[in-house]
């Protein structure tokens, strides 16, 4: 039996398969309503837990493989989740997914699994595919797998026992679909009509639940209270449209229906219609850990989680929010609401703090809690750059780079075309944070084939450095003076060729010359013009796409000693230009994310500065000593008194008088010069 400790002071253990899973209801209920359901005060498992303050749960009937990558996303471990899953895991998800109601919670990643290529995939592998893609609701990854697997399979679905067998979250009406989507479209809206009337049906009998469960025969009526308060719910049920067998009721949507039941205002408050006070309200006033706090008054409110122990306030905004959760994205909130810090001792003593964030971006923060609490209809789809580089600032204090891996690869996804250098440069910030390999190295790429100055003389890039570090910049201005050479290498490939060894030139064979070279630079194609100089790699090979060609004949040389005449026979200067650029276009033109300048606690080589402060002694660079290790990174942080002085007074001192000067200096030349 293997044992896994998610939360080491998590309150269920959780049985699955021969293996053990120590977890928090906290964050398997945000991950799954099915688990908020079960976690609730009124059920079993939720009085249990209340009760005792621990519980067991056996979810034998479940795949512990499948349980495992479940916990490792609702926990945010992106390292531990599989990079290429293969389709019979896929499928096993996607029974649990529907099962467990966390389509949220896994889309961003089905969409990386589900890009994947596969090399030659059978029909049963594309079925498989096809059950995630339904059950995380992606409608383009659908429409991709269906139509593959109509021109895949050659006989009749309709006899297909495969499929019929491994139905899995998918309705066996899709299956008919694909054979024969016109036959079968009466019965698709059949069953959409029965659909909605269920739905219709079962949306009545929960807003008028209540009145059953009371079993109150009409008329009669325990007590005064009771009849004030079954008039006060369906007086505001009217009042609101969503009274069931009303007009204003059946016009309405279940999503309408949704929103009204899910306002801030509540339909009704029993105690609000109890005429006659108990003398227990009188101990509303004394705040406890069980109640919750009030809310800050005058901001807005975002309301995570209603049982939430924090209220952050950032900006002009407060979020109510688990500590927990919190804990489990960021290990700086982890850190902070230890007992040893004021955040924790105030949970520890009140059961519950406030934590202003007075230096962080509100909206940020609030697509950081979307994430946490695996909202994934409220966080942005499609975030623009300067977005992304405010995320990457907050990422990267709050060191919760895995809980923003997945998203971070879907966002990067977006078309460069048309982004500025500028833009580019922001995107590549977003990705060295979140350590995307493959999105830096294709964001490098596109910075190197469209940004006409070269990296290093880049006065915006050397001037939003960000959490970049220098070296990158160095390495990109050598990749572009590279890149450059290739170009003019590319586009005086011929003139090199042939005119090197000529021991003269005729003036035929020079005017050749000249009309070639004249047209390079009517075209902005000739190297060391400020033309050339202002065009990128693609531009280059756009202009030369329609290069006209003129080929010489030894027939028009007229120099009697000269050979240029033999070596320019049937010559044509431009032939092959655009093939040489494209040539230069598709080399490697990249730079990786590695050990080299990718990894946080293996930084590129740097110069650390030596010069003499006032006392004598050498100064060091913040964001350097920040970067090599997280002590410092903390330390300068500006809740910190070193961090508090930084930015009051522009510098600091730090007494390191403890540590040894010789070891303090092999460990600085270890931080920034790594073997």
């Amino acid at each position: 039996m293997a044992k896994f400790t998610f939360d080491p002071d998590g309150d269920i253990l959780v049985t699955c398969g021969i293996n053990t899973y120590r977890v928090s209801a906290k964050v398997l209920s945000a991950a799954s309503p099915v688990f908020l359901a079960m976690f609730k005060p009124g059920s079993k498992e939720g009085s249990a837990l209340r009760k005792q303050g621990s519980l067991t749960i056996d979810l034998l009937e479940d795949d512990p493989e499948v349980f495992r990558i479940f916990c490792n996303v609702a926990y945010h471990r992106a390292n531990r989740l599989p990079r290429n899953p293969n389709p019979d895991l896929l499928r096993r998800l996607a029974v649990f997914i529907d099962k467990y109601r966390c389509c949220e919670t896994f889309v961003f990643h089905g969409q990386i699994w589900l890009q994947q290529p596969i090399n030659n995939p059978s029909a049963e592998e594309l079925w498989m595919l096809l059950q995630l893609a339904y059950a995380l609701r992606l409608p383009a990854r659908f429409y991709h797998i269906t139509s593959a697997l109509v021109q895949i399979r050659s006989t009749s679905f309709h006899g297909w026992d495969f499929a019929v067998d491994n139905l899995g979250p998918i309705p066996i009406a899709i299956l008919v679909v694909i054979c024969a989507n016109r036959a079968l479209a009466h019965r698709l809206l059949d069953i959409l009509d029965m659909k909605q009337e269920q739905l219709a049906s079962r949306t009545a009998d929960a807003i008028t639940n209540l009145l059953g469960v009371l079993k109150i025969p009409f008329g009669s009526y325990p007590c005064s209270t009771y009849k004030d308060f079954i008039a006060l719910y369906v007086g505001n049920l009217m009042d609101y449209g969503i009274m069931p067998g009303t007009t204003e009721y059946q016009r309405k949507s279940f999503w309408e229906i949704w929103d009204i039941a899910g306002g801030t205002t509540p339909i009704a408050d029993f105690n609000s219609s109890v005429r006659h006070p108990s003398p227990l309200t009188s101990l509303s006033n004394h705040p406890t850990s069980d109640r919750p706090f009030p809310a800050p008054t005058e901001m807005a409110v975002e309301d995570y989680d209603s049982d939430g122990d924090i209220y952050a306030r950032c900006g002009d905004r407060s979020f109510h929010l688990s500590s927990k959760n919190l804990s489990m994205a960021s290990p700086v909130f982890k850190a902070m609401f230890q007992p040893r810090f004021k955040e924790g001792l105030a949970i520890k003593d009140h059961g519950h703090t406030e934590l202003p964030l007075p230096d962080d971006d509100p909206e940020v923060f609030k697509v950081f809690c979307d994430i946490v609490y695996v909202k994934f209809d409220l966080a942005p789809k499609d975030p623009d750059p300067e977005f992304l580089r405010r995320m990457s600032v907050f990422i990267d204090k709050y060191m919760c780079r895995e809980a923003f891996s997945y998203y971070g690869k879907v966002w990067l996804q977006q078309p460069m075309d048309g982004h500025t250098p500028e833009m580019l440069w922001k995107m590549l910030q977003f990705a060295y944070v979140v350590d995307l390999g493959p999105e830096f190295s294709a964001i490098t790429r596109h910075m190197l084939l469209t940004k006409p100055m070269k990296c290093l003389d880049w006065e915006f890039a050397a001037e939003e450095l960000g959490l970049i570090p220098d070296a990158i910049l160095e390495i990109l201005g050598t990749k572009s003076k590279l890149l450059t050479w290739e170009a003019e290498t590319a586009i005086t490939y011929k003139l090199d060729k042939y005119f090197s060894g000529m021991s003269s030139i005729c003036d035929k064979c020079k005017a050749y010359i000249a009309s070639y070279v004249i047209e390079l630079a009517n075209r902005g194609l000739l190297p060391g013009t400020a033309c050339f100089r202002e065009k990128d790699l693609l531009e280059l090979i756009h202009v030369a796409t329609d290069f006209p060609s003129s080929t010489y004949k030894r027939i028009d040389c007229n120099s009697p000693v000269g050979d240029c005449g033999k070596t320019l026979d049937q010559t044509e200067l431009a032939s092959g230009l655009r093939d040489r650029l494209v040539q230069c276009r598709d080399q490697e033109h990249a730079l990786r994310i590695s050990a080299r300048y990718g990894n946080k606690n293996c930084m590129p080589t740097m110069a650390m500065s030596t010069t003499p402060a006032a006392e004598g002694r050498p100064t060091r660079s913040r964001p350097r000593f920040s970067q090599a290790s997280p002590v410092f990174n903390a330390m300068f942080e500006p809740r910190f008194k070193e961090g508090l002085t930084i930015s009051k007074d522009g510098r600091c001192e730090i007494d390191l008088s403890g540590d040894d000067n010789e070891a303090r200096t092999l460990k600085l030349q270890f931080f920034f010069k790594p073997p």
